[in-house]
């Protein structure tokens, strides 16, 4: 199927699933489909550690819960949509949002992984769309350096290394998790098989 040049986040959520792939590792920006490079092994360990985490951390506190890729709408005419390894949302119905190619709703917490070089190419650029949505907590994970860069509204940006923690602040009130575990391998996982992650 043919598809037109520029899109509207609408067109490009109505047509995503026909992409290659199903247009996984697609983003709409500035009206033009990009296409990123498929995420390394460092930043699937990222994500694997992150979904425990917030799994605990939502079963714990009963309060929101994570999506993985979902898009924001971050631009209008014309439209970009970022597509965020995860978010984390506290408002509305219990998992409102799991379903949706692009929420409705905006996210408490936005994670972004800069690994691919395409992805550091373009990070700056993604942290101030989120600022100019005015998410409430941001973490930009770099795991070639092994940090962590936070972002909050009206609050100086941090930087926490691999032999710190990091907190969910008053965005992810409890949350805590040592910066150097989210890039190691997690235990459980079999490369070999794509297991879920054990129950919380």
């Amino acid at each position: 199927m043919s598809l037109p040049a520029i899109h509207t986040a609408e067109q490009y959520a109505e047509h995503k699933l026909d992409l290659p792939e199903g247009g996984r590792w697609t983003e709409l920006v500035g009206g033009k489909i990009v296409t990123l490079q498929p995420p390394d092994d460092e930043h699937g360990n990222v994500i694997r550690n992150l979904m425990l985490a917030f799994s605990k951390f939502a079963h714990k506190t009963q309060q929101g819960y994570a999506c993985f890729e979902i898009g924001l709408v971050t631009k209008r005419n014309p439209d970009t949509v970022r597509c965020p390894p995860a978010c984390y949302f506290m408002e509305g119905a219990p998992f409102a949002e799991l379903d949706n190619l692009i929420a409705r709703t905006k996210p408490a917490t936005v994670v972004e992984i800069a690994s691919t070089n395409d992805r550091r190419r373009q990070i700056e650029e993604c942290i101030l769309e989120y600022q100019e949505l005015a998410i409430p907590l941001l973490w930009v994970i770099d795991p070639q350096e092994k940090q962590v860069h936070v972002f909050q509204n009206n609050r100086s940006a941090k930087r926490y290394s691999q032999h710190q923690i990091l907190y969910g602040s008053s965005v992810l009130d409890g949350f805590e998790y040592p910066v150097g575990d989210l890039f190691a391998l997690p235990p459980w996982w079999n490369p070999k098989v794509e297991p879920r992650p054990p129950k919380t």
